[in-house]
């Protein structure tokens, strides 16, 4: 996840992956992170119809959900209202993760910011989210 959004953070622009896994709708385990090909800029990510879909699909075809996203924003973490309208996915369970600083304390979550989304929308998540991340220190 991690070495996927290095490039984004080099240029200073924001970054987002995609977790699949499962979920049954109040707790979400993800297995692996997909790195889309998606257009940035300093202050936003778009991941287009067609792109978003592969990602579906492969998901599918492992037997898995896309169950959430993370991305990255240029200073603090928070869900701004452009985030909110523009997730393409939301379902009970999924869950959206804002890291402040372009992801520079990733593998950490350290002032991000979470959601997720419930039958009356989303909710802020409060607790803590563990990452595993092969080979990351």
């Amino acid at each position: 996840m991690t070495s996927g959004l290095r490039k984004n953070m080099k240029d200073g622009h924001e970054g987002v992956v995609y977790f699949v896994g499962l979920t049954a709708g109040t707790t979400t385990l993800a297995v692996s992170a997909i790195l889309p090909d998606a257009a940035t800029t300093p202050g936003s990510f778009d991941v287009g119809a067609r792109e978003l879909g592969k990602i579906i699909r492969t998901a599918s075809m492992a037997g898995l959900q896309v169950v959430g996203q993370l991305h990255t924003h240029p200073r603090q973490a928070f869900h701004s209202a452009g985030d909110l309208k523009g997730m393409r996915i939301r379902y009970p369970g999924y869950f959206s993760i804002v890291v402040p600083d372009y992801g520079a304390l990733l593998p950490s979550f350290e002032q991000s910011h979470t959601l997720m989304w419930t039958t009356d929308g989303f909710r802020e998540i409060d607790g803590s989210i563990s990452v595993f991340e092969r080979g990351a220190a």
